[in-house]
């Protein structure tokens, strides 16, 4: 049962990259990642973003991903995009990578608890 929904969660990754573009494939034309050098279609909000969404990002693959997710639970939502720094494995070299495509919006608790009010 577990090998199925490691399998499964593999192929849904699979698909996802397929889909966005993140795997190449010679001579077939690709999306484009961004809509300028510096301006990404779509940014990652590290605070919502499940493991699947995570590893998607350049430089980040499910195991750096999972780290992300555990770091988040342990110790808080993320204040500014940035402080995902504090997660092992994300140095300044990698920020510098993930920076344009990473945002931080308020965490799924605190948009519960505003709207409960």
């Amino acid at each position: 049962m577990k090998y199925a929904t490691l399998a499964l969660a593999g192929f849904i990754l699979l698909l996802l990259a397929l889909c966005l573009g993140l795997l190449r494939q010679p001579g077939l034309a690709q999306p484009a990642l961004t809509r300028s050098a510096t301006q990404p279609l779509y940014q990652v909000d590290l605070n919502q973003a499940e493991v699947a969404e995570l590893a998607l990002l350049p430089g980040v693959g499910p195991a750096l991903a999972q780290t992300i997710v555990t770091d988040r639970q342990t110790n808080g939502p993320f204040r500014q995009a940035q402080d995902v720094r504090r997660v092992q494995g994300i140095g300044a070299i990698k920020w510098q990578n993930l920076q344009p495509y990473v945002t931080c919006g308020p965490s799924p608790e605190t948009t519960r608890q505003g709207s409960s009010n």
